[in-house]
């Protein structure tokens, strides 16, 4: 609304100064900038960085060394300080009636204390390019937080690990987002009500521009011939991709947890939603009495 002038600057200034006087003399901090100065972070000396560089260059020296060729990227994002992506796992592709199908890693790491390195197991549907962060349990799990004293070495072997770990499991996770669905929605539960108790159980967004406004409207453009858990899973990566990295993220994570349940737990899911009550239901959709 306004273009800054020198007034601004100066109660900029006097700000940080006002700040800065009350921070310990002896207190250390690291500063992370551009080549051109421009300022990054400021960290405290306990952070410690790990290199989106070296992670990357990583991840190429450990697919070449178990025989693959260059690792295949999909879904990338992210900037000079964080990185987000899904390396495809070639050997796991399949071809189904629908769509392609196979497996993927979901990586991460930033260099400015966003967001830590992370790796998990995750499966893609070529039809709608997106992504189902599917088992955070499984295998070794790599979730490093940028702290303290870090052993590149020990950090490669658990990443290594976790690359040999999860390939045999991404079959089955294949395997187990086809089969959602034969868990089909019961004639006398409405599809919106699942909806809406999904989004309040996993803290999407509410009312007629919320998230959950536009994974209903992902469902009935593309996933309305599957009544079932396989459409609504597919309805929420699909309108994951429309937001920043880390909502995207956690959209394909949280598809991920339903992706895992079992018949008991969607059986309850359903008889929940079935006894929604009226109010819950108009608040969700941002319905006015």
């Amino acid at each position: 609304m306004f273009t800054r002038d020198s007034q601004d600057k100066e109660t900029l200034i006097r700000v940080f100064q006002n700040g800065k006087r009350r921070v310990e003399p002896d207190k250390n901090f690291r500063f992370r900038t551009y080549t051109d100065g421009t300022l990054r972070a400021v960290l405290s000396e306990r952070y410690a960085t790990i290199n989106n560089i070296w992670y990357l260059e990583t991840l190429a020296e450990l697919f070449k060394s178990i025989g693959g060729d260059e690792p295949r990227i999909s879904h990338w994002r992210g900037n000079a300080d964080t990185i987000y992506g899904n390396i495809l796992i070639p050997d796991t592709c399949r071809e189904e009636n629908d769509s392609d199908y196979g497996g993927m890693i979901s990586v991460s790491n930033c260099e400015i204390g966003i967001r830590r390195l992370s790796q998990f197991p995750s499966i893609f549907r070529a039809i709608c390019m997106n992504g189902c962060i599917w088992d955070q349990n499984s295998g070794e799990k790599i979730d490093k937080v940028h702290r303290g004293d870090i052993d590149l070495n020990d950090l490669r072997e658990r990443i290594a690990k976790n690359i040999h770990d999860q390939i045999p499991l991404l079959a089955k996770g294949v395997d187990k987002f086809l089969a959602l669905r034969s868990y089909e929605v019961e004639k006398n539960v409405k599809l919106s009500n699942i909806f809406a108790m999904v989004a309040m159980e996993n803290g999407f967004s509410l009312g007629q521009n919320g998230q959950l406004a536009k994974i209903v409207t992902k469902f009935q453009n593309h996933e309305s011939n599957n009544r079932n858990l396989f459409g609504i899973v597919n309805s929420i990566t699909r309108t994951g991709q429309e937001y920043d990295n880390a909502e995207w993220v956690r959209f394909d994570m949280v598809a991920g947890q339903l992706t895992n349940y079992t018949e008991q737990q969607w059986k309850a899911l359903q008889s929940r939603a079935n006894v929604m009550e009226e109010k819950a239901f108009n608040k969700a959709y941002g319905i006015a009495v």
